[in-house]
């Protein structure tokens, strides 16, 4: 419904830039957080023409060159993802979203250098931040030897049921040495995604995941006995 509400925005707008942004946002939310082996390029594809039409129409909207870095993140193209991101970040450096969005795409490529400074401004700026901030951050804190404050991290805004954030806990209470809690959040996983160890490998290959990180990662959930395939 909110794809074909804008659809109609873009026959009528006379600057349709924030339609075409929302429209590529949107179309990447679908990519990126459907669980499937084969994820759905077509959608990819859309999505970078949308952004592409956003920006355009208003190369200085901060929302058209967010949805063209997302769009080039998730087609792998790092260098231009870099560059609309930087973009962004320079028309509209005090939006948390934005910057926690833009976070977690360097977390998935291990940018600490970028991600966190990104998600400790989010953070700050957003008092009432969602849940999803600290997952990227903590992945920050495990992947940099401090798997204890990864794990301080995620218990801010627990996301019970929401695989992403019991997945990674594990992962995170296996490198603190608290196994019994391990366990507890794989029987957790597994209801909130019982065919995880087959789609896991699938949803790291859209999010262009780097391969220590995802090595990490595969590491913990196999302490815990799952048998990560694909």
């Amino acid at each position: 419904a909110i794809r074909e509400g804008l659809s109609r925005a873009l026959e009528t707008d006379d600057n349709p830039a924030d339609a075409h942004a929302a429209l590529a946002l949107i179309m990447l939310d679908e990519y990126r957080v459907s669980i499937d082996n084969q994820p759905d390029e077509d959608i990819l594809e859309q999505a970078l023409s949308q952004a592409q039409m956003a920006v355009a129409c208003d190369p200085e909207s901060a929302t058209a060159q967010q949805a063209l870095a997302v769009a080039r993140f998730h087609r792998g193209e790092f260098d231009h993802f870099e560059a609309a991101a930087q973009q962004a970040l320079a028309l509209n450096p005090g939006h948390g979203d934005m910057l926690a969005a833009l976070g977690i795409c360097f977390t998935a490529r291990a940018n600490w250098g970028m991600a966190m400074p990104l998600l400790d401004k989010a953070i700050a700026l957003n008092p009432l931040q969602p849940g999803w901030y600290h997952v990227p951050r903590a992945i920050g804190l495990a992947m940099t030897g401090r798997a204890g404050e990864a794990v301080a991290e995620m218990l801010i805004a627990p996301l019970t049921g929401m695989f992403y954030y019991h997945c990674h806990m594990i992962w995170f209470l296996v490198e603190a040495n608290d196994m019994n809690a391990a366990m507890h959040e794989k029987a957790r996983l597994l209801q909130a995604l019982p065919d995880f160890d087959q789609l896991i490998m699938g949803h790291f290959r859209a999010w262009r995941t780097d391969d220590a990180l995802v090595s990490r990662a595969v590491a913990g959930w196999q302490s815990v006995g799952l048998n990560i395939r694909g």
